[in-house]
Protein backbone atom coordinates (compact mmCIF):
# COMPACT_ATOMS: atom_id res chain seq x y z
CA UNK A 1 0.00 0.00 0.00
CA UNK A 2 1.19 3.50 -0.81
CA UNK A 3 -0.60 6.70 0.27
CA UNK A 4 0.55 10.19 -0.68
CA UNK A 5 -0.77 13.53 0.64
CA UNK A 6 0.61 16.70 -0.86
CA UNK A 7 -0.70 20.25 -0.63
CA UNK A 8 -1.04 22.13 -3.92
CA UNK A 9 -2.17 25.55 -4.95
CA UNK A 10 -1.24 29.12 -4.18
CA UNK A 11 -1.62 28.80 -0.40
CA UNK A 12 0.30 25.52 -0.08
CA UNK A 13 3.39 25.62 2.13
CA UNK A 14 6.75 24.17 1.17
CA UNK A 15 7.24 20.51 2.04
CA UNK A 16 3.59 20.12 3.03
CA UNK A 17 3.69 16.44 2.19
CA UNK A 18 3.18 13.09 3.88
CA UNK A 19 3.66 9.55 2.60
CA UNK A 20 2.80 6.15 4.04
CA UNK A 21 4.15 2.79 2.87
CA UNK A 22 2.70 -0.46 4.20
CA UNK A 23 2.47 -4.17 3.51
CA UNK A 24 0.42 -6.84 5.27
CA UNK A 25 -0.19 -10.55 4.92
CA UNK A 26 -1.58 -13.78 6.33
CA UNK A 27 -0.08 -17.27 6.12
CA UNK A 28 -1.89 -20.40 7.19
CA UNK A 29 -0.15 -23.49 8.52
CA UNK A 30 -1.83 -26.83 9.12
CA UNK A 31 -5.61 -26.81 9.51
CA UNK A 32 -5.82 -24.40 12.43
CA UNK A 33 -2.83 -22.06 12.41
CA UNK A 34 -2.46 -18.54 11.02
CA UNK A 35 0.46 -16.12 11.06
CA UNK A 36 -0.51 -12.53 10.27
CA UNK A 37 1.08 -9.11 10.42
CA UNK A 38 1.93 -5.82 8.80
CA UNK A 39 4.84 -3.40 8.45
CA UNK A 40 4.51 0.32 7.74
CA UNK A 41 6.64 3.44 7.47
CA UNK A 42 5.82 7.13 7.03
CA UNK A 43 7.67 10.13 5.62
CA UNK A 44 7.01 13.56 7.14
CA UNK A 45 9.30 16.59 6.73
CA UNK A 46 10.94 17.41 10.05
CA UNK A 47 10.40 13.92 11.54
CA UNK A 48 13.31 11.49 11.29
CA UNK A 49 13.70 8.07 12.85
CA UNK A 50 11.13 6.10 14.85
CA UNK A 51 8.68 6.54 11.95
CA UNK A 52 7.79 2.86 11.60
CA UNK A 53 5.13 0.46 12.86
CA UNK A 54 4.90 -3.31 12.65
CA UNK A 55 2.82 -6.08 14.12
CA UNK A 56 2.90 -9.87 14.02
CA UNK A 57 0.63 -12.47 15.58
CA UNK A 58 0.28 -16.25 15.64
CA UNK A 59 -3.18 -17.77 16.14
CA UNK A 60 -4.24 -21.37 16.61
CA UNK A 61 -7.97 -22.09 16.43
CA UNK A 62 -9.21 -25.64 17.06
CA UNK A 63 -12.59 -26.90 18.19
CA UNK A 64 -11.81 -26.82 21.90
CA UNK A 65 -8.61 -24.77 22.16
CA UNK A 66 -7.66 -21.31 20.89
CA UNK A 67 -4.17 -19.86 21.38
CA UNK A 68 -2.75 -16.46 20.48
CA UNK A 69 0.57 -14.63 20.81
CA UNK A 70 1.47 -11.27 19.33
CA UNK A 71 3.95 -8.40 19.30
CA UNK A 72 3.55 -4.82 18.05
CA UNK A 73 5.61 -1.66 18.12
CA UNK A 74 5.07 1.88 16.85
CA UNK A 75 7.60 4.70 16.87
CA UNK A 76 6.94 8.19 18.20
CA UNK A 77 7.24 9.69 14.71
CA UNK A 78 4.95 7.27 12.88
CA UNK A 79 2.56 9.77 11.28
CA UNK A 80 -0.04 8.49 8.77
CA UNK A 81 -1.81 11.79 8.09
CA UNK A 82 -4.27 10.16 5.68
CA UNK A 83 -5.72 8.09 8.51
CA UNK A 84 -5.17 8.03 12.26
CA UNK A 85 -3.56 6.08 15.08
CA UNK A 86 -4.92 5.88 18.63
CA UNK A 87 -1.54 5.50 20.32
CA UNK A 88 2.10 6.04 19.33
CA UNK A 89 5.50 5.47 20.87
CA UNK A 90 4.99 2.02 22.40
CA UNK A 91 5.92 -1.64 22.34
CA UNK A 92 3.25 -4.22 23.13
CA UNK A 93 3.05 -7.95 23.73
CA UNK A 94 -0.21 -9.87 24.06
CA UNK A 95 -1.35 -13.45 24.30
CA UNK A 96 -4.22 -15.65 25.30
CA UNK A 97 -5.36 -19.21 25.98
CA UNK A 98 -9.04 -20.10 25.49
CA UNK A 99 -10.77 -23.42 26.16
CA UNK A 100 -14.35 -24.55 25.53
CA UNK A 101 -15.78 -27.49 27.48
CA UNK A 102 -19.25 -29.06 27.30
CA UNK A 103 -19.87 -31.10 30.46
CA UNK A 104 -22.15 -34.12 30.51
CA UNK A 105 -25.00 -33.53 32.97
CA UNK A 106 -23.03 -31.44 35.48
CA UNK A 107 -24.84 -28.76 37.54
CA UNK A 108 -27.18 -28.05 34.60
CA UNK A 109 -24.27 -26.52 32.71
CA UNK A 110 -24.30 -26.53 28.93
CA UNK A 111 -20.89 -24.98 28.28
CA UNK A 112 -17.88 -23.62 30.21
CA UNK A 113 -15.39 -21.26 28.60
CA UNK A 114 -12.34 -20.51 30.78
CA UNK A 115 -9.65 -18.26 29.36
CA UNK A 116 -6.69 -16.13 30.34
CA UNK A 117 -5.28 -13.20 28.37
CA UNK A 118 -2.32 -10.87 28.87
CA UNK A 119 -1.23 -7.59 27.34
CA UNK A 120 1.44 -5.07 28.30
CA UNK A 121 2.47 -1.71 26.82
CA UNK A 122 5.96 -0.22 27.28
CA UNK A 123 7.11 3.27 26.36
CA UNK A 124 9.12 3.00 23.15
CA UNK A 125 12.10 5.05 24.37
CA UNK A 126 12.71 4.19 28.04
CA UNK A 127 10.79 0.95 28.59
CA UNK A 128 8.45 2.46 31.19
CA UNK A 129 5.40 0.21 31.72
CA UNK A 130 2.42 2.29 30.63
CA UNK A 131 -0.26 -0.37 31.01
CA UNK A 132 -0.47 -4.07 31.88
CA UNK A 133 -3.42 -6.43 32.27
CA UNK A 134 -3.73 -10.10 33.20
CA UNK A 135 -7.34 -11.17 32.64
CA UNK A 136 -8.66 -14.48 33.99
CA UNK A 137 -12.27 -15.24 33.14
CA UNK A 138 -14.78 -18.06 33.06
CA UNK A 139 -18.10 -17.98 31.22
CA UNK A 140 -20.81 -20.38 32.45
CA UNK A 141 -23.75 -21.11 30.13
CA UNK A 142 -26.63 -23.07 31.67
CA UNK A 143 -29.21 -25.33 30.07
CA UNK A 144 -31.86 -22.59 30.31
CA UNK A 145 -29.54 -20.30 28.23
CA UNK A 146 -28.78 -18.03 31.18
CA UNK A 147 -25.13 -17.05 31.55
CA UNK A 148 -22.78 -16.11 34.39
CA UNK A 149 -19.33 -14.59 34.01
CA UNK A 150 -16.75 -14.62 36.79
CA UNK A 151 -13.49 -12.78 36.34
CA UNK A 152 -10.33 -11.66 38.08
CA UNK A 153 -7.94 -9.05 36.66
CA UNK A 154 -4.48 -7.96 37.73
CA UNK A 155 -3.95 -4.45 36.37
CA UNK A 156 -0.99 -2.06 36.35
CA UNK A 157 -1.10 1.54 35.09
CA UNK A 158 1.78 3.99 34.75
CA UNK A 159 0.69 7.63 34.94
CA UNK A 160 3.14 10.19 33.55
CA UNK A 161 0.95 13.31 33.72
CA UNK A 162 -1.80 14.11 36.25
CA UNK A 163 -5.41 13.71 35.12
CA UNK A 164 -8.86 13.79 36.70
CA UNK A 165 -11.57 11.18 37.18
CA UNK A 166 -14.90 13.02 37.39
CA UNK A 167 -13.12 16.02 38.85
CA UNK A 168 -10.88 14.10 41.29
CA UNK A 169 -7.14 14.44 40.65
CA UNK A 170 -4.89 11.41 40.04
CA UNK A 171 -1.17 12.10 40.50
CA UNK A 172 1.70 10.64 38.42
CA UNK A 173 3.03 7.30 39.58
CA UNK A 174 2.73 3.55 39.06
CA UNK A 175 -0.47 1.95 40.33
CA UNK A 176 -1.28 -1.75 40.61
CA UNK A 177 -4.52 -3.38 41.76
CA UNK A 178 -6.78 -6.42 41.48
CA UNK A 179 -10.32 -6.54 40.09
CA UNK A 180 -13.10 -9.05 40.81
CA UNK A 181 -16.11 -9.20 38.48
CA UNK A 182 -19.44 -11.01 38.41
CA UNK A 183 -22.07 -10.75 35.67
CA UNK A 184 -25.32 -12.68 35.33
CA UNK A 185 -28.01 -12.57 32.66
CA UNK A 186 -31.09 -14.62 31.91
CA UNK A 187 -31.84 -15.94 28.41
CA UNK A 188 -31.38 -13.02 26.00
CA UNK A 189 -33.61 -14.68 23.39
CA UNK A 190 -36.61 -14.81 25.76
CA UNK A 191 -39.39 -12.16 25.61
CA UNK A 192 -38.15 -10.72 28.93
CA UNK A 193 -34.59 -10.75 30.22
CA UNK A 194 -32.81 -9.35 33.25
CA UNK A 195 -29.22 -9.12 34.38
CA UNK A 196 -26.87 -7.71 36.99
CA UNK A 197 -23.18 -6.84 37.06
CA UNK A 198 -20.74 -6.12 39.90
CA UNK A 199 -17.08 -5.15 40.02
CA UNK A 200 -14.98 -4.57 43.11
CA UNK A 201 -11.40 -3.41 42.69
CA UNK A 202 -8.63 -1.05 43.53
CA UNK A 203 -8.37 2.05 41.39
CA UNK A 204 -5.34 4.37 41.12
CA UNK A 205 -4.45 4.08 44.78
CA UNK A 206 -8.07 3.93 45.95
CA UNK A 207 -11.12 1.71 45.51
CA UNK A 208 -13.89 1.24 42.97
CA UNK A 209 -17.31 -0.40 43.36
CA UNK A 210 -19.26 -0.63 40.13
CA UNK A 211 -22.65 -2.30 39.82
CA UNK A 212 -25.98 -2.07 38.09
CA UNK A 213 -29.00 -3.97 36.73
CA UNK A 214 -30.30 -4.31 33.19
CA UNK A 215 -33.69 -5.36 31.81
CA UNK A 216 -34.74 -6.17 28.28
CA UNK A 217 -37.87 -6.89 26.25
CA UNK A 218 -38.13 -8.38 22.79
CA UNK A 219 -40.98 -9.26 20.46
CA UNK A 220 -39.78 -11.96 18.13
CA UNK A 221 -37.24 -10.70 15.62
CA UNK A 222 -39.00 -7.33 15.22
CA UNK A 223 -38.55 -5.31 18.43
CA UNK A 224 -35.70 -5.33 20.95
CA UNK A 225 -35.64 -2.94 23.91
CA UNK A 226 -33.01 -2.77 26.66
CA UNK A 227 -32.49 -0.49 29.69
CA UNK A 228 -29.19 -0.36 31.62
CA UNK A 229 -28.08 1.46 34.76
CA UNK A 230 -24.47 1.55 35.98
CA UNK A 231 -23.36 3.14 39.28
CA UNK A 232 -19.68 3.75 40.10
CA UNK A 233 -18.59 4.48 43.66
CA UNK A 234 -15.00 5.78 43.37
CA UNK A 235 -12.80 6.49 46.40
CA UNK A 236 -9.41 8.01 45.51
CA UNK A 237 -6.61 9.37 47.75
CA UNK A 238 -7.53 12.98 46.86
CA UNK A 239 -11.31 12.65 46.89
CA UNK A 240 -14.39 10.55 46.25
CA UNK A 241 -17.11 10.66 43.63
CA UNK A 242 -20.24 8.70 42.66
CA UNK A 243 -21.30 8.54 39.01
CA UNK A 244 -24.36 7.10 37.30
CA UNK A 245 -24.80 6.14 33.66
CA UNK A 246 -28.26 5.31 32.29
CA UNK A 247 -28.76 4.03 28.74
CA UNK A 248 -31.67 2.86 26.62
CA UNK A 249 -31.29 0.82 23.44
CA UNK A 250 -34.12 0.26 20.95
CA UNK A 251 -33.92 -1.78 17.74
CA UNK A 252 -36.77 -2.33 15.29
CA UNK A 253 -36.60 -4.52 12.19
CA UNK A 254 -39.19 -3.58 9.59
CA UNK A 255 -38.00 -6.52 7.47
CA UNK A 256 -34.86 -8.66 7.23
CA UNK A 257 -33.30 -5.88 5.12
CA UNK A 258 -34.76 -2.74 6.72
CA UNK A 259 -33.93 -1.71 10.31
CA UNK A 260 -33.67 1.23 12.73
CA UNK A 261 -31.61 1.39 15.94
CA UNK A 262 -31.20 4.05 18.63
CA UNK A 263 -29.12 4.57 21.77
CA UNK A 264 -29.83 7.24 24.39
CA UNK A 265 -27.42 7.81 27.32
CA UNK A 266 -27.17 10.13 30.30
CA UNK A 267 -24.07 10.62 32.48
CA UNK A 268 -24.82 12.56 35.67
CA UNK A 269 -21.14 13.15 36.49
CA UNK A 270 -20.67 15.29 33.38
CA UNK A 271 -24.39 16.19 33.12
CA UNK A 272 -24.14 14.91 29.58
CA UNK A 273 -26.77 13.49 27.22
CA UNK A 274 -25.93 11.64 24.02
CA UNK A 275 -28.06 10.10 21.31
CA UNK A 276 -27.22 7.81 18.41
CA UNK A 277 -29.67 6.84 15.65
CA UNK A 278 -28.99 4.42 12.81
CA UNK A 279 -31.10 3.44 9.84
CA UNK A 280 -30.15 0.76 7.35
CA UNK A 281 -31.54 -0.59 4.11
CA UNK A 282 -29.45 -3.65 3.27
CA UNK A 283 -28.77 -4.97 -0.21
CA UNK A 284 -26.54 -7.87 -1.22
CA UNK A 285 -23.31 -8.51 0.75
CA UNK A 286 -24.15 -5.85 3.37
CA UNK A 287 -24.24 -3.07 0.80
CA UNK A 288 -27.07 -0.55 0.65
CA UNK A 289 -28.19 2.72 2.23
CA UNK A 290 -27.05 3.72 5.74
CA UNK A 291 -27.94 6.81 7.76
CA UNK A 292 -26.32 7.70 11.11
CA UNK A 293 -27.09 10.65 13.40
CA UNK A 294 -25.12 11.47 16.58
CA UNK A 295 -25.61 14.27 19.06
CA UNK A 296 -24.05 14.96 22.46
CA UNK A 297 -25.50 17.31 25.07
CA UNK A 298 -28.05 20.04 24.50
CA UNK A 299 -31.12 17.80 24.25
CA UNK A 300 -34.20 19.82 25.03
CA UNK A 301 -32.34 23.04 25.83
CA UNK A 302 -33.57 26.47 24.77
CA UNK A 303 -31.62 28.11 23.31
CA UNK A 304 -30.20 24.91 21.85
CA UNK A 305 -26.54 24.12 22.62
CA UNK A 306 -24.59 21.10 21.53
CA UNK A 307 -21.17 19.69 22.35
CA UNK A 308 -21.15 17.66 19.15
CA UNK A 309 -23.44 16.70 16.27
CA UNK A 310 -22.88 14.63 13.15
CA UNK A 311 -24.97 13.33 10.29
CA UNK A 312 -23.63 10.59 8.01
CA UNK A 313 -25.27 9.30 4.83
CA UNK A 314 -23.68 6.39 2.97
CA UNK A 315 -24.73 4.33 -0.02
CA UNK A 316 -22.74 1.42 -1.38
CA UNK A 317 -23.40 -0.84 -4.35
CA UNK A 318 -21.62 -4.04 -5.39
CA UNK A 319 -21.35 -4.92 -9.07
CA UNK A 320 -19.38 -7.38 -11.18
CA UNK A 321 -17.40 -5.53 -13.85
CA UNK A 322 -16.70 -8.77 -15.73
CA UNK A 323 -20.37 -9.55 -16.44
Amino acid sequence: MFVNRQATGRLAEDNDINRTYAVDGRLGFGQNGIVSGFAAKTETPGLRGEDHAWDTAVDYNAQAWRLRAGYMEMGDNFNPEVGFVRRKGFRKVDGGIFYTYRPDNFLKLQEIQPHITFNRFWNYDDGFIESSLVHMDNSWEFNDSSTAITGWNVRKEGVVEPFTVSGVLVLPGTYQWNEVMLNYSTDNSAPFTAGFRFQGSGFFGGDLRSYGPSVGFRRGETLNLRLNWSRNDIDLPLGSVITNLVSTQVAYNFSPRLFAQSLLQYNDSADLWSVNFRFGWLQDANTGLFLVYNETDGLGEVPHTSAGRSFILKYSYLFDILN
